[in-house]
């Protein structure tokens, strides 16, 4: 059996296009039966094993970006307190170049 996945918003824009604003079962159920008609089937190939794991590690990269980000934004209020120890400061930036190197390593992995 062949399947077709479509993006949610294009079949949302296309059930605007025929003049349905409302959102419920039966008419996101006619506006399906009415793209699968007018539309050409693309069968849905699942991605394979690379893309997968090229997916997961470039989600990898993303979260530790966030966490980088964070601790950038941190680091840079802790720069404005006087009140906060030198040790803690140093942890921030021990911290802040092990995730680069965890980033780094990953894009490495990817690129392979």
């Amino acid at each position: 059996m062949e399947i077709s996945v479509i993006n949610p918003r294009r079949a949302r824009r296309f059930a605007e296009s025929l003049g349905k604003r409302n959102k419920t079962d039966r008419v996101d159920a006619q506006v399906l039966c009415e793209y699968a008609s007018r539309m050409p089937l693309v069968p849905w190939q699942p991605p394979s094993a690379v893309a997968l794991h090229l997916r997961a590690i470039t989600r990898a990269i993303a979260d530790l970006r966030g966490i980088h980000t964070q601790q950038n934004n941190r680091a840079h209020a802790a720069a404005a307190s006087q009140a906060l120890p030198a040790l803690v400061v140093k942890e921030m930036q021990h911290h802040q170049k092990y995730l680069e190197q965890r980033m780094t390593r990953l894009r490495r992995q990817a690129l392979r």
